[in-house]
């Protein structure tokens, strides 16, 4: 958001830009947002390793981006647009994090322009993060201005030579919503997600934002945190004594709550609305929705030993063999670290700054060991020590 809107398209401050993108004072759009998103990169990494190196804090950091989702409006002919440009949105920001550097094909179109990583760099940035995080709102098309005529702020390389559009044959890709420029394109969400754990495996993902923008464009908050209570159904008749007209509050904000209860269940997956139905109200179904999935994340944790996990991912190796899909052993080191537990966060670290290469084979030993020596350890501080024995109360003498 700070390389886009403050360096690109000059909206958010410092309010740097440049032609095609904006009329500001100063500034580069096709230079300055590669650069100021490559030092948030370091300072993001120098960071993560400052407090797992000298805090060795518990806590889990991730990186949060707002990541919508890009269909080819032409289903053969802008594919490889669709691909380029969540490369030079998502993997802009992950692929120097998961892998130590930029997509190749930000390289192949941006060349000297886009930044470059020095080797000390890269044992920073590599790695440094615990998990995922999105914030999605919505779903567009996307062409390629290499075969079609485009508009000249996207035919260009920081754009990666694409221009979105919400239309295809003159139909919106979904309902309007109350913001401009967004969307309701209920696959957009399961297609996000799906794009990230096939490009980053093992990795935990979590979903910020989805129909957060929607609830505030028409102040619907209230009705999930109760700051916009349900009004009284009925008017006070002031000569009977009793409540016999309906209150026309009432009908504004049930229409407002029914409402609101569509518009997220069009955003869940059917397993998720089995445990949503029979909600009478939009905080009703909030509240059953954080229940599910607060038990499914605790759930989730991984709850393998070493030797299963190692034997999955060289089982996933092989069938990736089998498919004529070659992997490098560093490729294989990345998705087996980050499935692993925070509690092996010190003994990633000693793996990462290692001089010489390491085999899945080894690195299966290796882990094994650390598992055993964790286990020990646990099992000695759980021992009282002779004192906390001493005054423990089986040792208390009952007689009077």
């Amino acid at each position: 958001m700070v390389a886009i809107l403050g360096y690109k398209k000059g909206n958010f401050p410092p309010a740097h830009c440049s032609p095609p993108f904006g009329n500001c004072s100063m500034g580069n759009s096709d230079r300055e947002p590669l650069i100021v998103m490559h030092n948030q990169l370091l300072a993001h990494a120098k960071a993560v390793s400052l407090y797992r190196t000298h805090f060795q804090a518990s806590g889990s950091i991730g990186i949060t981006i707002s990541m919508q989702m890009y269909e080819p409006l032409d289903q053969q002919l802008d594919r490889k647009a669709a691909d380029r440009f969540l490369a030079f949105h998502v993997g802009w920001i992950y692929d120097p994090i998961v892998y130590g550097d930029y997509p190749k094909k930000m390289r192949e179109i941006l060349g000297s322009e886009l930044p470059s990583f020095s080797d000390e760099d890269k044992k920073y940035i590599k790695g440094s993060l615990d998990f995922i995080s999105i914030n999605h709102y919505t779903t567009k098309y996307v062409k390629d201005c290499f075969h079609s005529s485009c508009t000249d702020e996207a035919n260009r390389p920081i754009n990666a030579f694409t221009e979105t559009t919400p239309y295809r044959n003159g139909i919106l890709i979904g309902d309007q919503m109350g913001m401009p420029g967004l969307y309701v394109v209920p696959r957009g969400m399961e297609k996000v997600i799906n794009y990230i754990k096939q490009k980053y495996p093992n990795q935990s993902i979590f979903v910020t934002e989805n129909v957060s923008s929607i609830l505030k464009a028409h102040s619907l908050f209230g009705h999930i945190d109760d700051t916009l209570p349900c009004p009284p159904k009925h008017l006070p008749s002031s000569t009977l004594g009793t409540n016999s007209e309906i209150n026309p509050e009432y009908l504004q904000w049930l229409s407002r709550d029914q409402a609101l209860i569509t518009l997220i269940n069009t955003t869940l997956s059917s397993s998720s609305l089995a445990h949503v139905v029979g909600s009478v109200s939009s905080k009703a179904l909030w509240l059953s929705l954080e229940k599910c999935y607060s038990s499914n994340t605790q759930s989730n944790i991984l709850d393998l030993s070493i030797d299963q996990y190692t034997s999955r991912i060289k089982a996933l190796v092989d069938k990736l063999v089998a498919a004529s899909v070659s992997l490098e052993d560093e490729e294989i080191l990345v998705h087996t670290f980050n499935g692993l537990p925070t509690a092996f966060n010190a003994f990633r670290t000693s793996i990462r700054t290692r001089s010489d290469n390491i085999s899945l084979e080894e690195l299966h030993t290796l882990l094994i060991s650390e598992e055993t020596t964790m286990a020990k350890t646990s099992a000695i501080e759980a021992i009282p020590t002779p004192m906390a024995a001493f005054h423990s109360p089986q040792h208390h003498d009952s007689r009077g």
